[in-house]
């Protein structure tokens, strides 16, 4: 059996490549975690490298994708290191190229979700929705409860709400400039299934946004979906 943690090495994410080649490039990824349980649980977790593909570099996929389609002018590159952006867009489409500057977060509650996915290693199973309750440390081992339930639509938008505001609130107040864009992705097949409550949720978002300083040029919403991509003005 093939070692997951050598499914991914710095090169190759930060191999510059049109958005139709990083889409199809981050597609072989998640076929490669899926070839047996073991990498699948070894990719729920984040390990590895699995953490900055998660967090960067599969989110560049879904907003270029959906911004430039097929366009073999604009070539986006992953950086890694602790630089005030997570990848460099060069659009190549005008007189002159443009260097845009991306900075990436994750609209999720972090420690839940590593709860949800080591129940679900274990398990086989785990609630999306549920209250997560756990005892102990990462030493000394977990004891994890998750309820087993559901939400209403409007308990979905307020949480969809809360998570991206949250995710927003995370990169305000430090500087960053006009060269700069902010893109934060969220699970909307999670937290918008069937598209419901969409427009509520992105107008509250907006409506938050007005009330941080958030120093960049454009700020992007992308769903996990594919389908989903939302400029907050």
């Amino acid at each position: 059996m093939k070692d997951p943690s050598t499914f991914l090495s710095a090169e190759e994410m930060t191999k510059r490549r049109t958005p139709r080649e990083l889409s199809d490039w981050v597609t072989t990824i998640f076929d490669r975690y899926s070839e047996s349980n073991e990498a699948k649980a070894y990719f729920r977790l984040k390990k590895g490298l699995c953490n900055k593909f998660l967090k960067e570099v599969w989110p560049l996929a879904l907003l270029t994708k959906q911004l430039f389609g097929d366009s073999d002018q604009v070539i986006c590159e992953p950086v890694l290191g602790n630089q005030k952006y997570d990848a460099l867009i060069e659009d190549r489409r005008g007189d002159a190229p443009i260097q845009i500057k991306v900075e990436f977060t994750i609209a999720v509650d972090g420690h839940c979700d590593h709860l949800r996915m080591k129940e679900l290693n274990e398990k086989g199973r785990a609630s999306v929705y549920g209250d997560v309750r756990h005892k102990g440390t990462e030493r000394t081992g977990h004891s994890i409860n998750i309820d087993n339930r559901a939400l209403s639509r409007d308990e979905l938008t307020s949480k969809a709400v809360r998570l991206v505001t949250e995710a927003l609130r995370g990169k305000a107040e430090r500087p960053y400039g006009p060269s700069h864009w902010l893109c934060v992705k969220f699970d909307d097949h999670i937290w918008v299934p069937n598209k419901g409550g969409t427009e509520t949720i992105r107008a509250s978002v907006s409506s938050a946004k007005q009330a941080l300083n958030l120093d960049f040029a454009k700020v992007f919403i992308v769903g996990s979906s594919g389908e989903l991509l939302w400029e907050l003005t």
